[in-house]
């Protein structure tokens, strides 16, 4: 039911959580590029951010099938969660 309070709430918290993401995913490269060690970064989690992008325009091209768009979003935007959480987990400093 879109008009439900709970499916307004969840579109309002799942945008303002990407719309926060993509601020910290386009901001943290321009810092990456600071550091030799998180340099190397810096392409994946674009690379993760774009992905994120493009599939979020799934339900447009497809729009019988969404659900499937959203969760490749997820996937990518996880994907960016963990591998900076793993870079950050085995940095020296």
């Amino acid at each position: 039911n879109p008009q439900s309070t709970t499916m307004l709430l969840h579109t309002v918290g799942s945008f303002g959580s990407y719309t926060f993401f993509l601020i910290g995913a386009f901001t943290y490269p321009k810092l990456m590029k600071k550091s030799t060690y998180w340099k190397t970064a810096k392409t994946p989690t674009l690379l993760f951010t774009y992905v994120t992008i493009l599939f979020g325009a799934w339900v447009f091209a497809f729009p019988n099938i969404p659900a499937l768009g959203q969760r490749i979003v997820f996937l990518f935007y996880f994907l960016w969660i963990v591998y900076t959480a793993i870079k950050l987990y085995f940095s020296k400093n």
